[in-house]
This record gives structure tokens, C-alpha cells and sequence, in this order.
């Protein structure tokens, strides 16, 4: 499995001059987060977050056991709303009208 940390750095992307890949990005940027999905990934890591405050609290350490998940948690998130942007970008083989 690939890692992909930016809209630069996709497949999709990566043939387009910088000023498209940049537009494109923004766009797709735009859709995913318009979608329930994307807030429903965001929600779902804040109780592992809370885990890792209450874990970090019991050697001491509250604020880097917050970091540590947040960190964890924007990785496994950026990647997951990463993919589905990817599924933006493909081309709809459906036929109807790309805008």
C-alpha cells in the first residue's frame, strides 16, 4: 500500500502542470469534505485520541500521550480522506457529462 501525503504527490495528479494540480487539488479538497464520510472518520478518532491522553496520564505524561494520538490519528485519517479523493479524480466511466 502506497502512502500518499499530499494531492501533489497522486497518480492523478502527478501528469498536470502545477497550477492544474493545484486547482484539482482544491477542488477535490472541497468535495470531500463536503461528504459525511470525511466527518465521519475525523469523529471517529477522537475517542482513540481521548485513550491515548488517558494512557499518557498514567506515566505522567497527559499532553504527549494527546499528541501521540493525534498524530496517529491525522496520519490513518489523511490517508483515508486521501482515497477518497483518489475516487474523485478517477474518470466517471458511466457516461454521463464530466464536469
Amino acid at each position: 500500500m502506497r502512502f500518499y501525503w499530499s494531492y501533489k504527490s497522486l497518480p492523478e495528479l502527478s501528469d498536470l502542470p502545477v497550477a492544474e494540480q493545484r486547482a484539482a487539488g482544491r477542488r477535490v479538497n472541497w468535495q470531500v469534505h463536503e461528504r459525511w464520510q470525511t466527518w465521519a472518520v475525523y469523529l471517529a478518532f477522537l475517542p482513540f485520541v481521548l485513550v491515548c491522553r488517558w494512557v499518557g496520564s498514567f506515566v505522567g505524561h497527559e499532553e504527549i500521550g494527546t499528541i501521540v494520538g493525534v498524530l496517529i490519528s491525522a496520519a490513518i485519517s489523511g490517508q483515508i480522506v486521501v482515497r477518497m479523493a483518489r475516487s474523485l479524480l478517477k474518470p466517471n466511466n458511466s457516461g454521463v457529462d464530466r464536469k
